[in-house]
């Protein structure tokens, strides 16, 4: 049987339009055009989560948020769960996973999660500054400051770029692909680019200038009809950044993107040059977005806002190469993990929730899933908030704890302004979808499933739902 790897390429709060495959004509990105060209760009991709852990923690289960309960940043995955080191690794295959975790697992002894090898941050990245004489501490923070930014840390790295983070993990899966192109093997390289610090090395520093930038435009009356923490969010924000810091800001931004870029390109060349480009699905994607300008700000919140559920995907697969391939299917970053399981012929567990895409990337078929689901839940001493999100066809319907709901046209309104929750001729509509998010919730709610333990059960053994064996 033919050796089939896999190589998963991930980027850190990527706006899934700020790609030149995507149609930014301002931002270089060579090598990510070129898997897109060899490749299918599945270009309406949501995270289940807008935040790192949560979002990072459903590529790497397969499962929903609801599912296996992660919903914050400083939340661990159950020892229950499972991840892709586990099933790869239990299948024989070399696993290996450089770069940013921050999926809930156990970054202290990542072989419990199933990688065999791993070169992860932060402390491991540290120490190997120090190893070089470099006496940066990184994430780098106050000592990075552009003066003409008054608020955020957004400037030149102090770290050269034959040290900075994603060239060093770049090094360090080149070396992992050639020392295991004898055998299957996963990769997975996790970049902290373009999440901060937004502090990119000479010469991505001056990459960009900032008044040749595009900034999204700001609506008079985009926060209107919108859930109370989302506007006391963007209110709040926009006291800290100006046009001219956003500029800035994007500058660097666009610089991070660019740098990864060129790791993709050495990555693939290394794929190439140890023979096994042609048995090695690429997949390229993140865990979440950034407003990056819209709403006249920067980062991320509570919210279920396109520019930081929808991420980009990318999927290059060995036997369909000779062209660009595009679709606009709805599909989940849950599917990743089933769709890399199904591509190597793994069993995919009962526990994974996601759907594999395979059958979209074979061209067996043209439909991959009717409605795609993101949820998020938050809470301390002064705030309870919770969030769910259907996509469904054009519509998008948003329903929070405490406000009457979000509808919005995604093909005449992507930027999500005109909320129609209050229009009596979308109300049946509105109801079929509400009944739809109920009804993911119930069905997917805290479904941890061992596959060992259903086989044991007595409805199986006993062939309880065939007439024609049971056994009882």
């Amino acid at each position: 049987m033919k050796k089939t790897n896999v190589v998963i390429l991930h980027t850190d709060e990527h706006v899934w339009t700020f790609l030149g495959c995507m149609g930014n004509q301002e931002i270089k990105t060579p090598n990510i055009d070129a898997l897109a060209a060899s490749g299918m760009t599945l270009d309406t991709s949501y995270a289940c989560n807008g935040v790192c852990v949560p979002s990072r923690a459903c590529l790497m289960t397969g499962r929903y948020p609801v599912g296996h309960g992660i919903n914050c940043n400083v939340q661990n995955l159950p020892d229950s769960e499972r991840t892709m080191g586990h099933y790869f690794s239990a299948a024989g295959y070399r696993t290996g996973y450089f770069g940013k975790t921050h999926y809930g697992g156990h970054d202290d002894d990542m072989a419990r999660d199933g990688w065999q090898e791993s070169f992860i941050w932060l402390d491991q990245y540290n120490t190997y500054l120090r190893s070089k004489g470099l006496n940066i501490r990184y994430p780098e923070g106050r000592e990075i400051k552009n003066p003409e930014m008054r608020f955020w840390n957004v400037g030149t790295s102090n770290i050269p770029y034959e040290h900075y983070f994603e060239k060093v993990i770049a090094d360090r899966a080149i070396n992992f692909i050639n020392h295991n192109k004898e055998n299957p093997f996963l990769c997975f390289v996790g970049n902290i680019a373009p999440h901060g610090p937004f502090s990119p090395p000479a010469p991505y520093d001056t990459m960009y200038d900032p008044d040749r930038l595009s900034l999204e435009p700001v609506y008079e009356h985009e926060l209107e009809n919108k859930p109370p923490a989302f506007v006391r969010w963007v209110e709040q924000n926009r006291k800290y950044t100006s046009e001219q810091e956003l500029r800035i800001y994007m500058a660097h931004i666009y610089g991070l993107i660019t740098l990864v870029d060129d790791q993709v390109g050495r990555i693939v060349e290394a794929l190439q040059k140890a023979g096994v480009y042609d048995d090695t699905m690429i997949i390229f994607t993140s865990d979440h977005g950034d407003f990056s300008s819209a709403y006249g700000i920067i980062g991320k919140s509570w919210c279920m806002d396109d520019r930081l559920v929808r991420v980009p995907l990318i999927i290059s697969h060995p036997d369909y190469r000779d062209e660009s391939r595009s679709t606009s299917e709805l599909n989940e970053n849950v599917d990743i993990l089933p769709t890399i399981l199904d591509y190597c012929k793994i069993k995919i567990p009962l526990a994974v929730q996601g759907k594999s895409l395979l059958p979209l990337l074979e061209e067996e078929t043209k439909f991959h899933k009717e409605a795609v689901f993101s949820n998020n839940y938050f809470y301390d001493a002064d705030h309870h908030l919770t969030q769910s999100m259907i996509r469904c066809g054009r519509w998008k319907f948003i329903q929070s704890n405490d406000f009457k709901g979000e509808l919005y046209d995604m093909e005449s309104d992507p930027r999500e302004i005109f909320n129609l929750i209050d229009q009596p001729e979308h109300q049946e509509l509105i109801n079929q979808l509400r009944e739809k998010l109920l009804r993911w919730h119930i069905e997917y709610s805290g479904t941890t499933v061992n596959d060992d333990a259903i086989e044991q059960c007595w409805e199986v053994r006993s062939n309880f739902y065939d007439a024609d064996k049971f056994t009882g």
